[in-house]
């Protein structure tokens, strides 16, 4: 016979069911199951990377990767050498992404486009990582985590799986420029201002988009009535700023001209491109602005919000990430609308849209409220993941394609000279297949095929 006191303490159990990770459902722990979960989308990007990475340069990795460490390595002296490396590449500074390129020659003797993938991709990991220990400090339960990386392994971003220098840039830019903002906010002391400060210069140096975290760290620090802090921090910023543009000798680009210019002249299609980068993770442009006009909504409820509390890091997350829309507009926007849509921005739309979420639901007190935001956070993150998948592989499947067979760049001459000098210097050979397309002027030997 059944023993009735047995079944009368498993289902006290089973009714008591909330641990401190959240309840436990026929002894399988929630959390096990959550974790579970939040690992699909992580395996499906490692799938997605291990699948598509070729070893090989994609648009802007022929010049800012092959046709810099040519110069670098071939054709400087030691003092011009350290020019090359903070030398402009459009409106940036790469100087973190061209270390590492330098790391990737040491290591393996010529250039490995796949591990230079690799450190891009790990630069989004790690952002992941950030998010999801911030949510944990706001007290998120293991099962309310399950959203962020739905969100921000989202497949929209899928071209820079395979786009070294742009994944680089992207991706530590704004890992440096968030953990910046992270030390600077939780201010333990001087230590933790100084840590700030050089992880804002090092992002500077990694994109263009860095410098914002100065400008967005002030604002912070002059609403927070931090006086001592704020002059210090402004004195960091004139220098970088003197450095970036002024000792290095900045020069703006003709897109940047015309965006400006176009900025001036066209202030609602300005506005609607600002919109549209921070509505990214939509699938067209329609839907990117009307979404993006509910993230600024959201984003600005929360900074009024933010002015009581102490806790500011979420809501100095989607200010950066406002104030990167707006900047990308001045420089981009007479490329047309739709160029705020690039998978290159998309990482900023995911984020806003993790830090919102995470913001909301460690808003809620009451634990009904709250299992029903999470939930809907679920449905929602779920949702545009899967949105995302089918055009992310096609997207994929494309680039994947164009990569094998011929040089994804504007200019084929340029690409093939890039290419030639590299397999003279045995820097780079391409994969077989391009290999066997090249010109026989450009080939070296066919002992290059591999």
């Amino acid at each position: 016979m059944l023993d009735v006191n047995l079944f009368k303490e498993c289902k006290s159990k089973r009714e008591e069911g909330t641990n401190k990770y959240g309840p436990v459902c026929g002894g399988f722990a929630i959390p096990r199951l959550s974790y579970f979960v939040m690992s699909v989308p992580l395996f499906v990007y490692i799938w997605a990377f291990l699948k598509y990475t070729v070893n090989m340069p994609y648009w802007d990795d022929y010049d800012s990767v092959l046709g810099w460490l040519l110069q670098f390595l071939y054709d400087s002296n030691l003092h011009q050498k350290l020019i090359l490396l903070f030398r402009q590449h459009n409106e940036h500074r790469i100087v973190f992404g061209r270390i590492i390129e330098l790391a990737d020659v040491y290591l393996f003797g010529k250039v490995d486009f796949i591990y230079l993938d690799f450190i891009g991709l790990l630069g989004l990991f790690c952002l992941l990582s950030v998010m999801l220990y911030i949510a944990k400090m706001k007290e998120l339960k293991t099962y309310e985590l399950i959203p962020i990386p739905f969100l921000m392994l989202t497949l929209s971003q899928s071209t820079q799986i395979s786009f070294a220098m742009a994944s680089m840039q992207q991706y530590w830019q704004l890992l440096l420029s968030v953990l910046s903002l992270a030390f600077l906010i939780s201010f333990r002391g001087y230590v933790s201002f100084v840590t700030a400060c050089v992880l804002a210069i090092i992002a500077s140096f990694t994109g263009a988009g860095g410098l914002i975290v100065f400008p967005v760290g002030l604002i912070y620090l002059a609403l927070s009535k931090k006086l001592r802090l704020s002059f210090l921090w402004s004195m960091v910023a004139a220098v970088i700023s003197y450095i970036y543009f002024i000792y290095l000798h900045y020069e703006p680009t003709l897109i940047g001209k015309a965006s400006h210019a176009y900025a001036y002249s066209h202030p609602i299609k300005y506005v609607e491109y600002a919109v549209s980068f921070v509505g990214n993770a939509g699938h067209n442009l329609s839907q990117a602005f009307y979404f993006g006009c509910v993230l600024i909504a959201m984003a600005m409820s929360l900074f009024v919000i933010s002015l009581r509390k102490n806790d500011k890091i979420l809501t100095y997350i989607s200010v950066f990430v406002l104030a990167t829309a707006a900047a990308a507009g001045l420089s981009r926007v007479s490329m047309g609308i739709g160029e705020a849509l690039s998978g290159r921005y998309t990482i900023y739309s995911l984020l806003i849209l993790s830090t919102l979420y995470i913001a909301l639901i460690s808003s809620v007190g009451q634990q009904p409220i709250r299992r029903l935001l999470a939930s809907s956070g679920i449905v929602v993150s779920v949702a545009l993941y899967a949105s995302w998948v089918t055009p992310g592989l096609n997207m994929l499947n494309q680039q994947y394609g164009e990569m094998e067979n011929v040089l994804c760049y504007p200019s084929q001459s340029s690409a093939m000279e890039e290419l030639g000098n590299a397999m003279k210097h045995k820097l780079f050979t391409p994969i077989a297949q391009v290999y066997r397309n090249l010109p026989a002027s450009v080939r070296v030997s066919d002992s290059n095929l591999y």
